[in-house]
């Protein structure tokens, strides 16, 4: 069966700077992410397994578009995300739902984010 993958991700990468110089260009390089090739069909599961620091929340990030990939396609159902849907502004998705509906967690949701005092 060769149905379109519900997500492909082709050839993704990503590294973080983890210092930088004074005039802000970056001295030291982590490789989270280098070339990952996956495919996740309708209805199946993929479980992600590896070392602390190996990279698995990175490519789950990747795949959410929470950060971007330095290289490398991800489509969703064929359609790439890149060109679909515009990068989120920095510091957007850091709240847990936070742009999900209001209908659809409520004030007072487990992912509301604000303390409850009864």
């Amino acid at each position: 069966m060769n149905a379109t993958p519900l997500l492909s991700m082709r050839h993704v990468s990503r590294t973080f700077a983890t210092r930088r110089s004074v005039l802000g260009r970056p001295r030291d390089v982590v490789q989270a992410v280098t070339d990952v090739s996956i495919d996740v069909q309708a209805g199946s599961t993929l479980g992600i397994v590896g070392e602390s620091g190996s990279g698995k929340s990175t490519l789950g990030r990747l795949a959410l578009r929470v950060i971007e990939a330095d290289q490398g396609e991800i489509s969703l159902l064929g359609q790439d995300l890149s060109s679909a849907f515009p990068p989120r502004p920095a510091g957007a998705a850091t709240a847990a739902g936070a742009d999900l509906p209001g209908s659809v967690l409520g004030a007072g949701s487990a992912l509301d984010g604000r303390p409850q005092y009864r």
